[in-house]
C-alpha cells in the first residue's frame, strides 16, 4: 500500500482521538500539524503538551495504511524500555502490525546493539557480545588486574576502572571520547599499564561491554560501511525519536549518519529540559530550522505558564490550560530554611479547594543539590530544608532474597521514579528465574541468563497476549506504589498499598508467570514469603517525606522527578558552582530573558525549568531572604508572583 497523504491522515484524526484522548477532548492545531506532517522535522513540545499522545495517534493512523510500498517500515526510538512499553500499551493489539518486521520499536541502545554494534563485534572477534552491563564489566575488570596495580590505582587514580576504555588501536584511554595520549599512565611497558590493558582487553574481547562501547563499535561499523545509510533508508520510510533532548553526543552522531533522506526523520522533545547530558553544557540539541512548535500545555495552569515562561534557555510561547483554576505562583522568602516546607504545607491547605476533584493529589518539594559538599558546609541543599533527608543511594546489591524488597528498593536519582518501580518489579520476576536456574538459549546456542530486554522481547514475540496483560498489571502496580508510596506512619512493608501490590504479584506469579515460564512455584516459597533484606537501608521512600494531617509532601531532587506531573511543587533553591540559584536567575523570574552568560547559567536554567514545570495547579519557589532585593520583590509581584515571608 502507498504512503498516506497529510489530508488522509487528517481525516482519520477524529476517530483516533476517541481512542487516545479523554472523552470530549481534541488535539490543538499545533499537535494536528505534527500528526499530519510527513516531512523531516523537529518538534519542540512544551512541558505537558501531550506530545507522546500525539505521536501514538500518528503511529496508529500510519498503521492503518500498512504494509507500505516495497515493504518499508517505521522506526520508533525512545530512551527507556518503560517509555516504549507505555507506547505499546496505549496502542493496544489493534496496532500490533507496528511491532513486527519491517518496523522497529525500541530504545536507542537496542537499535545500536542490534544493527551496528553486534555486527561490528562479530566482525572483529567472530562472536556476539555476551553482555552489555556497566557495573558487571567494572567488577569483572577489577577482578582481573594484579594486586600491585590495584594498590597503585587506589593511591593515585581511584575510580579509574569505571572510565577505562580501548581506542581503535586497542590502547587504553579514559572515557569513550578520550585519547591514548591523554591516558595518565604514559609508559606502556610498566607492569601497571600492562595489567590494566590485559584485564580490559580480556573482558572486552570475551564479550562483556559497557553501554557506551556499543556506540564506539557502531561508529566503527558505519565508517567501514558508509553505504549502510541507504540500507536503512530502504527499510525505514519514517523514523521518530522521543525525548530528543536527552540524546547524548554519541547517540546523535549515530542517528545523523543513519537517518538521511528519503527517510522522514522527526525528532521530538524540549531542549529546555535537557538535564541528563551535563558533560558539556553547550552540547545541546541543534534544532533544525522551522520546527513545529507545540506551546500549549495541558499540565500547567495559565498563571504557572506565565511565571516560568522565561526561566529557560530558549523561551517559547508557553501557554497554560485555560480550564484549570489559577492559583498564583508563590515565592517563599525565608531566613531559616527549616520553616519552608511547613509553610508550603500551610499554603496547600489554603488552596486545596482549587483541586478538590483530584482523587490522589501529589505534592513534592524538589531541589538541585541532594548531597552536601562536606559535613561543615553551610551551603544550601535539600538537607538544609529537611534535615532528615537521605539521598537514595545506588546500591551494588540488585538481587534480593525477598520479593518484598523489590517493592521498596526502587528509587534512583537518575531516572523517573515510576520507571524505576516498573523496572524493580521486572527485576523481581527475573529473580524468580535466577533462583530456579531458568535460562534462555542465545543465538550461539549457549544457555544464558535472561536480561530485562531479552525477557520482554521474548514475551512480546512468543506470548503477545500475556505480554499485554503483564504490561497492564505492571502499570497498575506501578501507579499504586508511585501514587501512594508508603505511609510514614506505617511499619515498613505493612503499608496497605505495598502489601496489596505484593499479594497481587504473588497471585500473578503463581497463576500466570509459572505457567508461561513453565516452572513449579514450590521452590519459590522462601523468596515470596521471606522478610526484607536490610530494611533500614532500603526503605528510602519512608524517610524523605513531610506529613501533617492528610497532607504528605515527598522530597527529592529535580532529576528524580523529570517527566512527572504533580498537583503542587515546591522548588528549593540550592547553592551550586559558586552561587545561589536566585542570584543567577532572578532576572529570569521577574520576566526578563537574556542569553545565558556561561555554562553555569545554562545548566542552572535547565534544572530549574524542569523543576518549575511539574505542577498542574500550584507552584512555590523558596528563596533565601538575603538573596532578593526589594526591587526584585517588586518586579516579582509585577510578574504575577505572590510573596510569603517566613
Amino acid at each position: 500500500m502507498r504512503l498516506p497523504t497529510s489530508e488522509e491522515i487528517r481525516i482519520l484524526i477524529p476517530d483516533a482521538s476517541r481512542k487516545f484522548l479523554p472523552q470530549g477532548a481534541s488535539f490543538d492545531d499545533e499537535s494536528m500539524e505534527f500528526i499530519c506532517n510527513l516531512d523531516t522535522k523537529d518538534i519542540i513540545a512544551c512541558p505537558g503538551s501531550g506530545k507522546t499522545t500525539a505521536l501514538i495517534t500518528k503511529l496508529y493512523i500510519l498503521s492503518r495504511f500498512m504494509p507500505f510500498t516495497d515493504n518499508q517500515g517505521i522506526c520508533v526510538l525512545t530512551h527507556t524500555n518503560v517509555a516504549m512499553d507505555e507506547i505499546k500499551l496505549k496502542m493496544g493489539v489493534e496496532a500490533s502490525i507496528l511491532f513486527a518486521y519491517p518496523n522497529f520499536f525500541g530504545t536507542i541502545q537496542e537499535f545500536t546493539d542490534k544493527f551496528l554494534a553486534i555486527p561490528e563485534f562479530l566482525n572483529i572477534f567472530g562472536m556476539r557480545p555476551v553482555r552489555f552491563d556497566d557495573e558487571y564489566v567494572d567488577k569483572l575488570t577489577d577482578s582481573k588486574i594484579s594486586r600491585a596495580a590495584r594498590s597503585w590505582l587506589s593511591k593515585h587514580y581511584p575510580g579509574l576502572i569505571k572510565d577505562l576504555r580501548l581506542d581503535d588501536n586497542y590502547d587504553l584511554r579514559l572515557g569513550i571520547n578520550g585519547s591514548a595520549a591523554e591516558f595518565p599512565l604514559k609508559d606502556k611497558n610498566k607492569d601497571t599499564y600492562k595489567s590494566l590493558l590485559n584485564a580490559k582487553y580480556e573482558v572486552f574481547s570475551n564479550g562483556y561491554l559497557k553501554y557506551d562501547e556499543a556506540y564506539w563499535l557502531a561508529d566503527r561499523y558505519l565508517n567501514r560501511n558508509p553505504n549502510l545509510c541507504y540500507v536503512f533508508s530502504r527499510r525505514f520510510c519514517f523514523a521518530f525519536i522521543d525525548e530528543m533532548q536527552d540524546t547524548t553526543a554519541l547517540q546523535m552522531n549515530i542517528l545523523d549518519k543513519i537517518f538521511i533522506p528519503p527517510t522522514v526523520f522527526q525528532r521530538i522533545g524540549d531542549p529546555n529540559q535537557a538535564i541528563y547530558n551535563f558533560a558539556r553544557a553547550d552540547l545541546d540539541w541543534n534544532v533544525a530550522p522551522n520546527p513545529i512548535r507545540i506551546p500549549n500545555s495541558k499540565r500547567l495552569s495559565c498563571s504557572i505558564a506565565s511565571a516560568i515562561r522565561n526561566v529557560c534557555i530558549r523561551p517559547e510561547n508557553l501557554n497554560g490550560d485555560l480550564c484549570k483554576e489559577c492559583v498564583p505562583p508563590t515565592v517563599i522568602l525565608f531566613r531559616d530554611p527549616i520553616s519552608v516546607i511547613p509553610k508550603f504545607s500551610e499554603l496547600i491547605q489554603l488552596h486545596r479547594d482549587k483541586w478538590h476533584t483530584i482523587d490522589n493529589p501529589i505534592y513534592k518539594a524538589v531541589g538541585w543539590v541532594g548531597r552536601r559538599e562536606d559535613e561543615n558546609s553551610d551551603k544550601l541543599w535539600i538537607g538544609s530544608y529537611f534535615p532528615d533527608y537521605q539521598k537514595p543511594k545506588k546500591t551494588n546489591k540488585t538481587a534480593f532474597d525477598s520479593l518484598k524488597n523489590y517493592l521498596i528498593n526502587y528509587h534512583s536519582e537518575d531516572n523517573n521514579q515510576s520507571n524505576q518501580i516498573f523496572n524493580s518489579i521486572l527485576s523481581g520476576l527475573l529473580r524468580t528465574l535466577e533462583i530456579l536456574k531458568i535460562k534462555r538459549t542465545s543465538l550461539s546456542g549457549k544457555l544464558v541468563p535472561y536480561s530485562k530486554d531479552t525477557l520482554l522481547r521474548e514475551l512480546a514475540d512468543k506470548h503477545p497476549a500475556f505480554y499485554h496483560r503483564f504490561l497492564e498489571k505492571a502499570a497498575k502496580w506501578t501507579k499504586a506504589i508511585y501514587s501512594h508510596g508508603c505511609n510514614p506512619q506505617c511499619e515498613h512493608y505493612s503499608c496497605l498499598y505495598a502489601m496489596c501490590v505484593w499479594l497481587e504479584i504473588i497471585n500473578f506469579i503463581e497463576d500466570e508467570w509459572a505457567t508461561i515460564m513453565q516452572f513449579n512455584t514450590d521452590s519459590l516459597s522462601d523468596f515470596i514469603d521471606s522478610e526484607l533484606d536490610g530494611i533500614n537501608s532500603q526503605c528510602h521512600n519512608l524517610s524523605n517525606s513531610y506529613a501533617v494531617s492528610d497532607i504528605t509532601i515527598k522530597i527529592g531532587t529535580v532529576h528524580s522527578v523529570k517527566g512527572e506531573t504533580h498537583t503542587a511543587t515546591l522548588y528549593l533553591e540550592s547553592y551550586f558552582n559558586g552561587s545561589f540559584e536566585s542570584k543567577r536567575l532572578i532576572d529570569y523570574f521577574v520576566g526578563t530573558h537574556n542569553d545565558p552568560k556561561n555554562d553555569a547559567y545554562r545548566t542552572t536554567l535547565k534544572v530549574c525549568y524542569v523543576g518549575l514545570s511539574r505542577p498542574t495547579h500550584f507552584l512555590c519557589v523558596a528563596f533565601q531572604n538575603d538573596n532578593v532585593s526589594e526591587a526584585n520583590l517588586t518586579a516579582l509581584k509585577q510578574n504575577g508572583w505572590i510573596i510569603e515571608r517566613v
